[in-house]
């Protein structure tokens, strides 16, 4: 047998070898096996993926033959609006939507298609109006499956003071939080703002679980307890950061509330726990600091609750049950109580501290109670999560008990000293409970029954 063999052609895309007057291809196979050969194909790793807005996901194409001397591939994308798509097959979600991704070939223009679907990472699904007492936002974050409520308080004139004879104070409508902030939504936004915002956030202190958590340590099954060992600085910006996570992939977006310039270009970002307070009253070279951001007024982003915001929470009531005289719908609870309850702090008219041990244990997580001759210790030793009580009026939770919760004001009389703490927690006693009462603490300070919750203002 005679083999008459014509020299080898080289192209561009690859090598060709002409062989006439051959019976046997085998020869062809062989020397293409050597050489490398022409693309006959090709398949990626997907063909169907979801991804979030702003997350990113890699494509992996597979040329057949393996040893095909150009493997080289373009990536188009056939909705760049959806999501993007680089020279090496990465993905990036833009909006929510969907778009085919295709690989191609460029020896011989051989395809293979991933249907990509883009999912925002939050959704908020909205019942009843800000304006309707106990309607509710629920917040869900479908990328890291977490989620939060927030609860809606209609504005209104309500007395102030121990025995209801301050005030009446005014507050417009606002949605607050129908819980403390646990442990978890703290760790998930913390992480977020830490790792993938751009810029990043800076924290003073990583926070606990309860009250005998680990600092800064992953979750646990005791996750729905509240945040603890956090000072007011940390809530400030935190507030910050949840509402530029909640920006990652929403449409339209919320404004943060606290700058550190005067034309709210840039959030302020970065706290610590220096024992120094930057603050001074009026304009000075102090503000925007961290003791003294710029506040946009009418931002609709998440921010600390006002301390006039959390009386008003903490004393609404649905009906005429232990409330203050000459209110009506709404009434509000008398100064003297925990919120929501149906007595004042230290009634033992029934003796052994009944009724109002009772009505305490009833809506808050406290230490001790009085039996009429003295306090008492109710075993409480700890934190507790969220909802074990049962909620006031709003549909809030623990907004007397559980863990003391910072607002955003100075504590009157001591304004660049002490930021106010309300509520009581587990570690105080029904005293600590009432809903008139407020104390003053460092804003660099954190412990471990103190807590917060957060609010923002109507769209």
């Amino acid at each position: 047998m005679i083999y008459i063999l014509i020299p080898v052609l080289l192209c561009a895309i690859g090598a060709a070898l002409v062989i006439t007057g051959c019976e046997d291809l085998a020869l062809l196979q062989e020397f293409r096996q050597r050489v490398g050969g022409y693309v006959t194909g090709v398949s990626l790793n997907k063909n169907s993926m979801a991804i979030y807005i702003g997350s990113a996901e890699q494509l992996a194409a597979v040329v057949e033959p393996v040893n095909a001397m150009d493997t080289s591939i373009t990536w188009t994308s056939d909705n760049d609006g959806v999501a993007s798509v680089d020279s090496s097959g990465l993905v990036t979600g833009i909006a929510e939507g969907a778009a085919a991704i295709t690989g191609t070939t460029t020896d011989g223009g051989f395809t293979d298609t991933c249907e990509v679907l883009v999912q925002k990472i939050w959704t908020a699904s909205q019942s009843g109006s800000a304006g309707t007492a106990g309607s509710s936002v629920t917040y869900t974050n479908h990328q890291n499956n977490f989620s939060f409520k927030l609860k809606a308080c209609p504005g209104a004139a309500f007395p102030t003071g121990e025995y209801d004879s301050g005030g009446p104070e005014t507050v417009n409508t606002f949605w607050i939080g129908e819980t403390e902030v646990t442990y978890e939504l703290w760790y998930s936004v913390k992480e977020w703002s830490e790792n993938s915002a751009v810029p990043a956030y800076t924290f003073a202190n990583d926070g606990r679980e309860g009250n005998d958590g680990i600092e800064g340590a992953n979750p646990t099954g005791a996750d729905q307890e509240p945040v603890t060992r956090i000072n007011w600085r940390d809530e400030m910006i935190w507030c910050n950061a949840l509402t530029e996570y909640y920006n990652a992939s929403n449409d339209p977006d919320l404004s943060c509330v606290y700058f550190t310039d005067s034309e709210y270009t840039i959030p302020i970002r970065d706290v610590n726990d220096s024992p120094i307070i930057t603050w001074g009253p009026g304009p000075g070279s102090n503000d925007g600091s961290q003791d003294d951001p710029y506040i946009k007024a009418d931002a609709n982003g998440f921010r600390l609750l006002t301390a006039n915001e959390w009386e008003l929470a903490a004393r609404w009531r649905d009906d005429d049950v232990n409330t203050v005289e000459g209110y009506t719908s709404p009434w509000f609870t008398k100064g003297n109580s925990a919120s929501g309850a149906t007595t004042y702090f230290n009634d033992s008219t029934g003796g052994a501290g009944e009724p109002g041990k009772s009505a305490n244990a009833a809506v808050a997580v406290y230490g001790d109670y009085w039996d009429g001759d003295s306090w008492e210790p109710t075993g409480v030793d700890s934190t507790a999560e969220v909802k074990t009580k049962a909620a006031n009026s709003l549909g809030v939770y623990d907004m007397s008990g559980n863990v003391q919760e910072w607002c955003f004001d100075w504590y009157p009389g001591d304004e660049g000293s002490g930021r106010v703490l309300r509520g009581g927690s587990w570690f105080l006693s029904t005293f600590d409970l009432e809903v008139s009462l407020m104390y003053s603490f460092y804003p660099y300070f954190g412990y471990d029954d103190i807590g917060f919750r957060f609010s923002r203002i109507p769209d």
